[in-house]
């Protein structure tokens, strides 16, 4: 390999023409200093959002960014243009190849999907391949064998390029890339040109041009280097044409493929120079390095790349394809072509005929998947399921419709994708064995299955189906998985046709019970897991932990979560001793939540979180995993009050969830109303206030105006509104809300409920005290009918309602909501208990008011005890000391003083010098009566 040979590293680097940028020479690297290349994440690029940096070469800095419009994520090749007047000509051309390279379908070919112009750049919008370079391939151990198979797919690549007229003119090992997917595809054409416009396009007269160079010395060797535009490609793979500077044709690719062909072979450069020039004298000359006494290598094969680094191209063989087909040489094959030589001429045509139809008949059959979603998700459903949606009259039926389907349409379309790839893989290509794509189909089965049982419930949708429609499409499990070979193979257990059929059917009931939770089904979904447990327990341990999940996560969403928590941990337990990692890191990841949130043992939570942050890390999870693990980790950091790390946590987790492919809104919307409340407890409310606006925007446009989730959110901006005391705005905000649950639920719905109340706190706030009775009681009569006698929210209202009459000094109706919310209160609470300090304290000091002070003794002094004690926090514990002060006897003179005083003292603390003032005025009128 190059590394080995000793050569400069500067050899390796790209060489450009005139204006291009990055360049690097043979000397060094001469870094473009524009600030543009570099583009922070989350710019945008045209329509593409920038994500992070891949890296940079010769002809500019590579990005993965998102392309919205095809849902999907793209290398960006981003290329500086020179100001000057040649500027306009490169444009035009790096455009013009773009758009030859974009109608380059081939397999071995990076695809190009568009080409635009941005400032004083040029970007391309390329496939993205996850894998790695052929140069760090080749850094293993790799037999000959492998290594030609490599290089042959490559070359087809190269082959498919020059039959519609691009020369790459920089092919090198850095250039080529290997999928995940076991295809090797040529990329990085940045350079690449028409033959027909080459600059130096023209009678070659290489043979010319060798001699010249060849009497040229050192001195003005050097000095040509320095000329702009001398010498264009990467010095250690260029051709004799590119070193002296005459027209290239094809046929360079081939020298250079060579090169990297026979460093790869013989681990040794054919050229092995210390300097740049020294290189050029070697390739002008010819002076091709001795191979290895002994090697792996067929002879025929060394012989076809000899001839492939030949000084002149017209030595070289004709094509690519002319070179592959003596690399591919196969002497076993060659010995049957000769024995069978006397069969009839017209037996080839056959042989070719069946061939080019089997090769046809394979890829009909794949690109046939999409009747898969026949009786799925077909026109016939989608057609029904939208009628379902109208007919529930909510208001937010049709934008809920809009964004559910677009959402399974979407999901839909990358199955089939998916499949046919999968399809193409093994009967097409020939790159994956029949038993990986055995478990890629059965992977893509299921998630075929959670399409279908999803459609069945938009087929047939209800209020609460449409209400929940786009969390239901949005929440389908990621395709990805099915692309993950290693995964596949490391959690897919031979098993019998009889035991298969049990998996499948188990399969399809996790299936619905997963829909049925996301559509708000809970005790359906319970049913179905319960049914899926009963299957598993006679398959494997895999099978059981995936039936446990399923059933913990059912019996969460029905509020039982300690029994949800022990579920989940057995799951855990089964899948570990599956060797199912990623499973396990997706249960650990729901218990962690459920521990934090609902059980509130965080620091267990956010121990197992971070230990499945590095089972996910390790097994390669999914992206949008790793992003709600991240969103998840942040709420608990939030949940335990250590708001600072929670916000890092969740501003990270977003950046992910924005950079995913597909719609992630819901979860994107989940993450937001964390962010928001940890601001917001945090006391930075401002910025709370900025995100739940965001949210909203984000709502309206995937779920609607008209829809409760928008309603929620501007809930949650009208509490903040109060809290920075815009009254006005936190009035407008929650009779938004209120009215768009009222359309939505109906008129007896805990959250109209609730709303109503949070009115009548504001209106409260705002001293508009009949206004905040009215909500009140309205929000009073729809618990009363739907919620027990001792509930604690009927308590609070009833306390809420006295504090009301309190303050617009109608004490007698205080008198007798404090009255109910105490009754309330001591059916739920013990005596002593911290909740009853509120009633007691109101009652008491409203019969204050009234003069009634024997009976305001009782209550006073049962709150000022409760609030007395150190593990009580002292609230209105003033206002409790002064009333009692007032309402002591005669006899109890000496103690009302000194808790006047301690009142006094208690306001000022409070910054109420109004009240202090009052309390200091009857210590004044106490003293005055007193006869001493």
């Amino acid at each position: 390999m190059v590394e080995e040979t000793g050569h400069h590293e500067a050899l390796d680097a790209t060489q450009l023409a005139d204006g291009e940028t990055l360049v690097q020479t043979a000397g060094g690297t001469i870094l473009d200093d524009d600030p543009a290349v570099t583009v922070d994440r989350g710019a945008a690029i045209g329509r593409y959002t920038v994500l992070e940096r891949l890296g940079s070469g010769a002809m500019g800095v590579v990005y993965t960014a998102y392309d919205p419009k095809l849902d999907r994520r793209v290398a960006l090749k981003l290329l500086r243009i020179p100001r000057e007047d040649s500027g306009s000509v490169m444009v035009a051309r790096l455009i013009r190849e773009a758009q030859a390279l974009a109608k380059l379908s081939h397999p071995n070919v990076v695809a190009i999907h568009d080409c635009d112009t941005v400032g004083d750049h040029v970007y391309l919008a390329m496939e993205l391949v996850e894998g790695t370079t052929l140069k760090r391939w080749l850094r293993g151990a790799r037999s000959p064998a492998e290594i030609l198979e490599r290089f042959v797919q490559a070359g087809r690549g190269l082959a498919a390029a020059h039959r519609v007229g691009l020369v790459h003119r920089d092919f090198k090992p850095d250039n080529v890339l290997l999928g995940d997917d076991g295809r090797v595809r040529v990329a990085d054409f940045g350079i690449a040109r028409n033959a027909d416009e080459d600059p130096l396009a023209g009678p070659s007269r290489i043979a010319e041009r060798v001699a010249d160079f060849a009497f040229e010395d050192t001195e003005s060797g050097a000095a040509r280097l320095t000329q702009t535009g001398a010498v264009v490609g990467t010095p250690a793979y260029m051709s004799p044409e590119q070193h002296v500077g005459v027209r290239v044709d094809a046929r360079c690719d081939q020298f250079a493929f060579c090169v990297a062909l026979f460093e790869a072979l013989y681990r040794a450069h054919p050229f092995p120079s210390s300097s740049y020039l020294e290189l050029r004298r070697r390739v002008l000359a010819g002076e091709v390095a001795p191979v290895p006494g002994r090697s792996d290598v067929p002879a025929k094969v060394r012989a076809a790349i000899l001839r492939g680094l030949h000084v002149y191209p017209d030595k070289r063989f004709a094509t690519m394809e002319a070179l592959l087909e003596e690399l591919e040489y196969d002497p076993h094959r060659r010995r049957r072509r000769l024995v069978n030589v006397g069969l009839l001429a017209g037996l080839v045509a056959v042989i070719a005929a069946s061939t080019s139809y089997a090769v046809s008949s394979a890829r009909a059959a794949c690109e046939d998947a999409e009747r898969h979603l026949a009786g799925v998700w077909d026109d016939e459903i989608r057609g029904a399921a939208e009628l379902a949606f109208a007919a529930t009259g909510r208001p937010y039926a049709e934008k809920a419709w809009e964004s559910s389907a677009a959402a399974l349409d979407r999901y839909a379309g990358a199955w089939v994708t998916m499949r046919r790839e999968a399809c193409e893989a093994t009967a097409v290509y020939h790159e994956q064995s029949p038993e990986l794509l055995d478990l890629r189909m059965a992977c893509l089965d299921r998630q075929l299955r959670s399409l279908s049982a999803t459609a069945d419930l938009l087929h047939d949708a209800d209020s609460e189906i449409v209400l929940r429609a786009v969390g239901l499409a949005e929440a389908l499990p990621a395709l990805d998985a099915c692309a993950d070979t290693e995964a596949l193979v490391r959690s897919e257990a031979p098993v019998s046709e009889a035991e298969r059929r049990r998996h499948d059917q188990l399969d399809q009931l996790i299936a619905e019970a997963d829909a049925l939770g996301s559509a708000g089904r809970y005790e359906a979904a319970l049913a179905r897991a319960d049914q899926a447990l009963a299957l598993a327990r006679g398959l494997d341990d895999r099978a059981l932990a995936r039936a446990l999940h399923a059933k913990a996560t059912a019996t969460d969403q029905l509020g039982r979560s300690s029994d949800a928590a022990q579920l989940l941990d057995e799951a855990a337990r089964l899948a570990e001793r599956a060797g199912a990692d990623l499973l396990r890191g997706e249960i650990w990841s729901e218990l962690g939540l459920v521990e934090a949130l609902a059980l509130e043992r965080h620091g267990e939570a956010e121990r197992r979180l971070r230990h499945t942050a590095a089972i996910y890390e390790r097994g390669g999870a999914p992206p949008l995993a790793r992003a709600q693990l991240e969103s998840r980790l942040g709420a608990v950091l939030s949940a335990s009050g250590r708001y600072d790390e929670a916000l890092a946590t969740l501003d990270a987790a977003l950046v992910e969830l924005r950079a995913l492919p597909g719609d992630q809104s819901m979860v994107i919307l989940s993450t937001l109303n964390t962010l928001g409340l940890t601001h917001d407890l945090r006391g930075d409310y401002e910025a709370a206030l900025a995100l739940d606006r965001e949210a909203l925007a984000l709502a309206e446009d995937r779920v609607g105006s008209d829809h409760p989730e928008s309603a929620k959110l501007l809930n949650n901006i009208a509490i903040i509104e109060k809290t920075l005391g815009d009254h006005e705005a936190a009035r407008r905000d929650y009779l938004q809300a209120l009215a768009i649950y009222r359309r939505a639920y109906e008129p007896e719905h805990p959250t109209i409920g609730a709303t109503l109340c949070n009115l009548g706190n504001l209106y409260l706030a705002m001293g508009r005290y009949e206004e905040a009775i009215r909500h009140y009681d309205e929000a009073l009569g729809i618990y009363e009918r739907t919620l027990s006698a001792d509930s604690e929210l009927i308590a609070r209202i009833h306390y809420n309602v006295g504090v009301s009459h309190h303050l617009d000094k109608r004490y007698d109706d205080a008198v007798a909501s404090y009255r109910k919310a105490l009754t309330s209160g001591e059916s739920i609470y013990a005596p002593d208990h911290p909740e009853l300090a509120y009633p007691l304290a109101g009652l008491g000091s409203a019969l204050v008011e009234l003069m009634r002070y024997t009976e305001a003794l009782d209550p006073l002094e049962r709150a000022l005890a409760i609030r007395s004690r150190k593990d009580v926090p002292p609230v209105d514990i003033g206002e409790i000391r002064f009333a009692l002060a007032r309402a002591l006897p005669i006899d109890g003179r000496p103690r009302a003083l000194e808790l006047a005083r301690a009142a006094a003292v208690d306001y000022a603390e409070l910054g109420d010098q109004a009240t202090v003032d009052r309390i200091n005025a009857w210590l004044s009128e106490q003293a005055a009566e007193d006869p001493e």
